[in-house]
């Protein structure tokens, strides 16, 4: 009976040392619930006098990303998405890729779509939208500013998506 016991304590000890390491596994913190992905019917467009962000945004750990595509007609309308993308590092190269905008560099004049990637740490949301036209500046929702983005960046998120 000694050894049955011992066999079951320690098969007990395993499995709840599987369970912990199964709960630190990923990037983000929050270890509760992941958020769905969503996209708004429509987003707003950015109005007023372009400032650039006075720092690179702080974005956290997140352990899922999704991207939502815009296209314009009398406001920004969803054309595409969610589109979930499984592939977090390269979306981390991204957002940490962002800066302060140059608000003096060159930009093309065509107008086309914006992105949304929203980033998700469980049910936690960081929304960061991205002109696909432009400046290709992008903006972190909820704070001032404008970001200048890492060279082919809408080609990447389009690879990153299987867009």
């Amino acid at each position: 009976m000694r050894g049955r016991g011992m066999a079951v304590a320690a098969m007990a000890i395993a499995v709840l040392a599987g369970c912990s390491a199964a709960d630190d596994a990923g990037g983000g913190s929050s270890g509760g619930a992941t958020a769905t992905p969503t996209c708004p019917d429509t987003i707003t467009p950015e109005a007023g006098t372009p400032e650039a962000a006075a720092s690179a945004p702080d974005i956290g750990p997140f352990d899922a990303a999704w991207l939502c595509v815009y296209a314009l007609g009398e406001e920004w309308t969803l054309a595409e998405g969610p589109a979930p993308i499984e592939d977090l590092d390269g979306v981390r190269e991204i957002v940490d890729a962002l800066e302060p905008a140059d608000l003096l560099q060159p930009c093309t004049l065509e107008l086309g779509p914006t992105y949304l990637l929203t980033l998700a740490d469980g049910e936690d949301l960081t929304r960061i939208v991205v002109d696909a036209y432009g400046c290709r500046w992008a903006r972190v929702e909820g704070e001032p500013g404008l970001l200048s983005t890492p060279d082919g960046v809408i080609g990447d998120l389009d690879t990153l998506a299987g867009l």
